[in-house]
């Protein structure tokens, strides 16, 4: 997955038992609550986050999303979050940040639209290299040799 660069973001997670079960339930403010973690490229080390109401949400069937906030997605890059729950095995996500977007780059692809716009309809077109060819030509048959000078620098 590709997200933007200093843009808040909320990453899925898939929590499963040792069978592949799902594991629901699992509450940021359990007696055993789910830890999350994460390092952003060039980091050596992981980086804990603090779970609260607001970055833990669980949507069902064992997924959930962590919200992670613009100040903490702010290197480009890899990043990667690890998380685990009760009863659930450790689930590994990988994300690339970039500076831009699809949405940007739709915006630019617009911009581009807006120049070409206005271009003749076939500039290339066979039609108009015939002609061009043919006044060239007729300009060349023209010329006779009275015509033609030699200039000395």
């Amino acid at each position: 997955m590709i997200i933007k660069k200093d843009t808040a973001n909320n990453l899925p997670v898939l929590m499963l038992d040792s069978s592949g079960v799902p594991v629901t339930g699992i509450a940021w403010d359990d007696a055993t609550p789910p830890t999350v973690n994460y390092a952003k490229e060039g980091d050596s080390s992981l980086t804990s986050l603090t779970l609260s109401a607001g970055n833990w949400i669980e949507i069902g069937q064992g997924v959930y999303e962590i919200a992670f906030t613009a100040g903490i997605l702010d290197t480009k890059g890899k990043f990667i979050y690890l998380a685990t729950g009760d009863g659930a095995l450790q689930y590994s996500g990988l994300v690339e940040i970039k500076d831009n977007d699809i949405d940007d780059i739709g915006s630019d692809t617009d911009a581009i639209k807006a120049k070409t716009d206005n271009l003749p309809s076939d500039p290339a077109s066979e039609t108009n290299a015939t002609a061009n060819k043919t006044a060239i030509i007729s300009a060349v048959e023209s010329q006779t040799i009275e015509n033609f000078s030699i200039r000395e620098k």
